[in-house]
């Protein structure tokens, strides 16, 4: 039987260990920076653009790839071009 300190997972304390984050394959879009330089949220973004909080959620931070209309919709808010919001990878090889 293991012992309070000795147990795998468990630091001296008695609390688990965590092991580091996974690093992320991909940074976010820079749509996500401008997001927050404006102080405009995810929810904010959502409700303008007709997409839900949780998906654009994902697609800026490349869980999800970015839908054509998505992306325009996104710029003509933001009023800044495309090419400056999203990494081109994603739309050459479908990267998300």
């Amino acid at each position: 039987m293991w012992s309070r300190l000795s147990r795998p997972g468990v630091n001296s304390h008695g609390r688990a260990e965590v092991d580091a984050p996974m690093p992320r394959p991909h940074p976010p879009h820079p749509a996500r920076a401008v997001l927050v330089m404006r102080r405009i949220t995810i929810e904010r973004a959502a409700a303008e653009t007709g997409y839900t909080a949780p998906w654009v959620s994902r697609v800026l931070n490349r869980r999800e790839p970015a839908s054509p209309a998505f992306r325009r919709r996104l710029a003509a808010f933001l009023r800044m071009p495309q090419s400056a919001l999203f990494h081109d990878d994603e739309a050459q090889d479908g990267v998300a």
